[in-house]
């Protein structure tokens, strides 16, 4: 594992979709935000078949001209990195492989309840896994925007801003996770 030291900076659009990823290791919550960044819509459920799933996202990616992908790490409540973390990062460098836009981790803490509480409270009463994964990457990806938009009133006010962020160089680095209250 890296430091954050050797985090590559990439300077990411400020307009085009960013997809966002909740890893599981049947399914793959899939959500995407508006061409502006400001909002976060559940997308879809992949169901997280080796041979196929690196392919279904490409093709997202594709077809909706995606300029970064999120990738929430499991972190734990205490804020270690459990065996979790590893599937994450190996996955993503797989994914790295085939795609031509930046990979950024995520702290995912808590998403998925959230999802399911959500779900509980205010969707039909039929539980459907598929639409709490799909919520559960929504939930995600609007903490990293959230977290994208404070960082950079923060850096405008501080007249530090560069027009880059941090991302995992090589899918394996992620000692610099972003998080953000959720």
């Amino acid at each position: 594992m890296g430091s954050a030291g050797d985090q590559e900076k990439v300077a990411l659009p400020e307009k085009g979709p960013i997809l966002a990823l909740d890893y599981g290791e049947k399914r793959i919550g899939v959500s995407i935000s508006d061409p502006d960044q400001r909002f976060a819509f559940p997308l879809k459920t992949i169901e997280n078949h080796p041979d196929q799933v690196i392919q279904d996202i490409v093709e997202l990616i594709s077809r909706h001209k995606v300029v970064a992908v999120v990738i929430g790490l499991p972190i734990r409540e205490d804020g270690t990195k459990g065996p979790e973390v590893a599937l994450v990062e190996d996955f993503a460098k797989v994914l790295r492989e085939r795609i031509g836009v930046p990979i950024l981790f995520f702290d995912e803490r808590y998403t998925t309840r959230i999802a399911q509480r959500a779900h509980q409270d205010y969707l039909p009463k039929r539980r459907s896994v598929n639409t709490i994964d799909a919520l559960a990457a929504a939930i995600l990806l609007e903490g990293f925007l959230e977290w994208s938009r404070q960082r950079a009133r923060e850096e405008r006010g501080r007249g530090e801003s560069d027009g880059t962020m941090g991302v995992a160089g090589d899918g394996g680095e992620s000692d610099n996770v972003h998080s953000g209250s959720l």
